[in-house]
Formats: C-alpha cells, sequence, structure tokens
C-alpha cells in the first residue's frame, strides 16, 4: 500500500472519532450547530490572524516569534488595550518603544473623539443636535485617524471599493476615502462592506442614516428570531429536517463511514449538490456530477478528506426563464418575510445571478444581485455587485435586467409565506428560493441573520422606515440605539448588572434632562434621581 493512501486512511480514522450527531435529540442537535458556528467563527479570526502575521514577515523579514514579543510588550505598557488589529493598522511592529508610546497616546485620543463622536452623532439622530454642531469632532477624528494608518492598510481598505477605481487615485485621495470609510464604521456603524454597497461616498450622513447597517439589524434580527430557529437555520440539515416539504429533493449528510449512502444517492440522482453544513456564502459548494463506477469510492474519499462531513442534495434544474440569465448557476430568489405570529408579510424580494463559468450566486463569491417588485416579480433595478459596480446587462449573457419578468411569481410568494408560517419562532426571515424546471419554487436554505443588501443596494435606496414599519417599531426612531447598548454591555461587564436593566436606567437618566454619555463616568446607576439632578448644579456632567 503506498505511504500516501496509508496517510489518508489514518487522517479519515482519525476525523471519524465524533459521535454520529445524527443520532442525538433535537436541543441536542441545535446546540451542535451553535457549537459549530462559533468554530468557523474563531477559524476565522485565526485565519486573518495568521495572514497579518504573514504580511509583517514579508514587509520586515521579522519572524512570528519576534512579532509576538513586540506585541505583548507595547500591551504591557498599560496605555490602552493593543489588539493585535491595532498593532497592524498602525505599524506598531515598525517602532521602537517610545515611538509606540506616542502612537498609543494618540489612539487613546482617536478613541475619545470616536466615543464622543458616536454620542454626538446620538444627538443628532434624537433630533438634539445638528449635523453642523456634530462635525468638529468627526473631522478631526478622521484627521488623527488618517495620520495613524499606515498607507499599505490605507490602500487595503480602498481596494474594497473597486467601482471607485482607486488603483487611479494619489495616496492623499485614498487616505480622504480611507478616513470617510473608518468615520462610517466607527461611529456610524456601518461596515466597509455597507460602505461599498450602497455608495456612501456620494452620500450625506442624514442619507447614508436612512440605511439600515449591519449591527442594528444583527441586534433586531437576533430579538425577532429565537435562539432555537436561528440554530436550525444556521445548520443547513436542521433546517432542511425541519421544512423538509419545501425542498422537492432529497438531501443526506456524509461522513467517512457513509459510502453506501454516497453510492446510493447516485443511484436515485444524476448530480449532487455537495456543501458543508454551517458554511455561508456559497463557501465550499460544488457540482459533483454522478462519477463512474471505478471513480466512485475515489470521489469519496477526495470529499471526505476535503470536508470531513458533508451534505449531498439534489440538483435543482432551473426554469428556462431563469437559467437564461446565467445557466451555470441557479440563479436565486431571496424573499424576507416578517411573521407577526398569524400571518407572514413580505418585507423584499431580490435575486442572486452567477457569472458564467461559476456554479454559485452569491454576492461574496463575485455573483451579481437585483432588486425585485414583490408584488409583480417584475426586476425593478439593475444590478449591483461587490465592488460597487452596477451593471444594465449581465455582462456574460446580455440579458437586460430591469423590466425582466420571473416566472410563476405567485407560487414564490406562497413558498416564501409557507416557509415563515412554518418556522413561527423566527420572525424575520430571508427564504434562498429556486424556480425549477417544472415551476415549483423551492427552498435553498433560510437565513435567520439575513443581509438588506438585495433590499437596499441595487435600487440605491435606504430601507431604515420600512423595516421599522413593518417590525411594528416607530418608524422615526432608530432601530437600535447602539451607542446605549455598547455603554450598557461595558456597565455589565463592570458590575454584572443584567444589560437591559442598565440600558432602562440610562434612558431615565437622559430623561432627567442629563447627558447619557455622563452615565457611567458618574455611576448613575447607583444615584437617586435627585443625586442625578445634582450633577446639573456640576455643568450635567462629570468629565
Amino acid at each position: 500500500m503506498k505511504k500516501v493512501s496509508i496517510l489518508r486512511r489514518a487522517g479519515r480514522l482519525v476525523k471519524s472519532i465524533i459521535h454520529d450527531d445524527e443520532k442525538k435529540s433535537q436541543s441536542e442537535r441545535r446546540g451542535f450547530s451553535q457549537e459549530q458556528v462559533e468554530k468557523r467563527r474563531k477559524r476565522g479570526r485565526q485565519d486573518r490572524r495568521l495572514g497579518l502575521d504573514t504580511e509583517i514577515m514579508q514587509e520586515t523579514g521579522m519572524t512570528r516569534e519576534e512579532i509576538d514579543a513586540k506585541w505583548k510588550r507595547f500591551r504591557e505598557m498599560g496605555i490602552l488595550p493593543v489588539s493585535f488589529n491595532l498593532f497592524n493598522l498602525c505599524g506598531l511592529y515598525k517602532m521602537n518603544d517610545e515611538e509606540a508610546r506616542e502612537a498609543l497616546l494618540k489612539v487613546k485620543e482617536l478613541k475619545r473623539l470616536e466615543d464622543e463622536s458616536r454620542w454626538d452623532f446620538r444627538l443628532v439622530d434624537l433630533g438634539k443636535m445638528s449635523y453642523e454642531e456634530a462635525e468638529e469632532k468627526a473631522k478631526a477624528f478622521k484627521d488623527l485617524y488618517g495620520s495613524l494608518m499606515v498607507p499599505r492598510e490605507q490602500k487595503k481598505i480602498v481596494s474594497k471599493a473597486a467601482y471607485l477605481h482607486p488603483e487611479n487615485m494619489s495616496d492623499e485621495e485614498i487616505r480622504e476615502i480611507m478616513t470617510d470609510m473608518k468615520f462610517t464604521e466607527c461611529i456610524l456603524k456601518y461596515n466597509n462592506t455597507g460602505y461599498v454597497s450602497f455608495h456612501f461616498h456620494e452620500k450625506t450622513i442624514p442619507e447614508r442614516r436612512e440605511f439600515v447597517c449591519t449591527k442594528e439589524r444583527t441586534m433586531m434580527l437576533s430579538d425577532l428570531n429565537s435562539k432555537e430557529s436561528l440554530a436550525i437555520l444556521d445548520d443547513k440539515l436542521l433546517t432542511y429536517d425541519a421544512l423538509k416539504e419545501f425542498y422537492h429533493r432529497e438531501m443526506v449528510a456524509i461522513s467517512d463511514k457513509d459510502f453506501r449512502r454516497f453510492r446510493e444517492f447516485f443511484d436515485r440522482n444524476d448530480a449532487a449538490v455537495i456543501k458543508p453544513r454551517f458554511d455561508l456564502m456559497g463557501k465550499g459548494v460544488q457540482l459533483l456530477r454522478k462519477p463512474d463506477d471505478k471513480d466512485m469510492r475515489k470521489a469519496f474519499h477526495r470529499l471526505v478528506d476535503e470536508y470531513r462531513k458533508f451534505l449531498m442534495e439534489g440538483l435543482i434544474d432551473a426554469a428556462p426563464e431563469v437559467k437564461v440569465l446565467n445557466p451555470d448557476s441557479v440563479n436565486t430568489v431571496r424573499i424576507i418575510t416578517y411573521f407577526d405570529g398569524k400571518e407572514a408579510t413580505v418585507w423584499s424580494a431580490s435575486m442572486r445571478i452567477g457569472h458564467v463559468g461559476s456554479f454559485v450566486d452569491n454576492v461574496g463569491a463575485g455573483g451579481l444581485t437585483v432588486t425585485i417588485d414583490t408584488e409583480t416579480g417584475v426586476i425593478m433595478s439593475d444590478a449591483r455587485d461587490e465592488g460597487g459596480f452596477s451593471y444594465e446587462k449581465h455582462p456574460e449573457t446580455g440579458i437586460t435586467f430591469k423590466g425582466y419578468q420571473l416566472p410563476a411569481w405567485d407560487k414564490a410568494i406562497a413558498t416564501a409565506k409557507g416557509l415563515a408560517a412554518s418556522l413561527p419562532d423566527a420572525k424575520f426571515v430571508g427564504w434562498d428560493l429556486a424556480c425549477n424546471s417544472d415551476y415549483e419554487w423551492v427552498i435553498v436554505e433560510g437565513n435567520g441573520q439575513t443581509g438588506f443588501y438585495g433590499a437596499q443596494a441595487p435600487i440605491d435606496k435606504g430601507r431604515r422606515k420600512s423595516f421599522l414599519e413593518t417590525v411594528g417599531a416607530d418608524p422615526s426612531g432608530v432601530i437600535k440605539d447602539l451607542v446605549v447598548y455598547d455603554m450598557a454591555e461595558e456597565v455589565e461587564a463592570e458590575t454584572g448588572i443584567p444589560k437591559d436593566e442598565i440600558v432602562e436606567k440610562l434612558l431615565h437618566f437622559e430623561s432627567l434632562g442629563l447627558d447619557g454619555r455622563y452615565f457611567r463616568p458618574n455611576r448613575a446607576w447607583e444615584l437617586s434621581d435627585e443625586e442625578c439632578l445634582a450633577l446639573m448644579d456640576k455643568g450635567d456632567k462629570n468629565e
């Protein structure tokens, strides 16, 4: 037996020393699902760290041990917590101790400006301060950030906005866009992806605030959707078990012990879509045509070596009207529904369309997104991609997007509403659907933390007010008072008092006419109303 074959078999044996989670109870399986999602996030953080290490090593010639030692020394200065991201962004790895001390003091001032500006813009949202009054600190924040970040990282950040053609920008222009992106991320809480997706470089701050930012969306959907339902939707196999009637095709879970199940799947199917159970954005998805008998075991072992465990799903043969948009991808529609406990409302609909030669259609994998009229199923926008570019026509197939009618739209809406009613603890979900050759709309997956990209980016319009109205909140308000919740989390970590209780106390503190930013410095949760009001004699605060 060849050495490589022995090593592969040994590797598969080690991987198989994992109990079969399919035999567990539903609650145990949901717990397993949540563990796997957290492991995926941890792997992502580790991969990012390794990438940064490699860049620093290439730039400086330092070893990984030398990088770690320097990072540790600067953390021990005690000026402020030094994350590895900060260590990289500010180029601390190139500095001596005195230079690093000076840079960290500037970072400390930057953090102060960030905190102050976030509270200022909260007052703007509440109509208690004008944008003009908030601009001075915001400008100081941008100027200081621009002086601290190394050029390599500035260019990396701005490169995400490909539609602005940063390769043709001067260093000054790159710095200007970068600082605006960081201001938007740190203070307004829209990440770099949102900045690019919504073309924020050409929008005023009030116009930006019309869009739903990532953190607001994440917090709100965590409130609307139960933890149990999120665990189901994060796990493609649990989703299939819960909503099997909407699939119209089979799905099986495969481990290294399941060659017979793997082979029998191909007795019933000419092709399989191979998926990891827990990854997102089309990551790890591939199409496998039925192997010849002599290659069946080889294909099985290759996939086990690659995935350890994976899902096999029947291939959806798309309807001709959908396939013509791009014949190589399924071209899924995301219909976002809100379920109030009695009936489902369709909030938005969008479609992802892949490129020729690409099986996946996700925007994160290079696909295009268009917005759909929820009433008619007609595409109502041009397409937009992850780099911020817009397209009137598909760049390879030449199909004009705006005005294109999708088939059997009444069935698409009925399917989405049926799915929403079948998982009632998940109130606000993005359902990825595909129209098969029988003109049945079938589920691909559900998203309990659905993005709002397709609902906002292609039409270049923020839908904050519409979202709030749909979920029964005040449409003139904010989705989540992020700066308040952040302070409440800090107090909870310090005191152990539950965050929701702190939020209630902080808002009461403000109702007395006091500025909420001084709630924590004064430990106002320990004070009576009279003691809080006495702070007004000190200029409303204790700085």
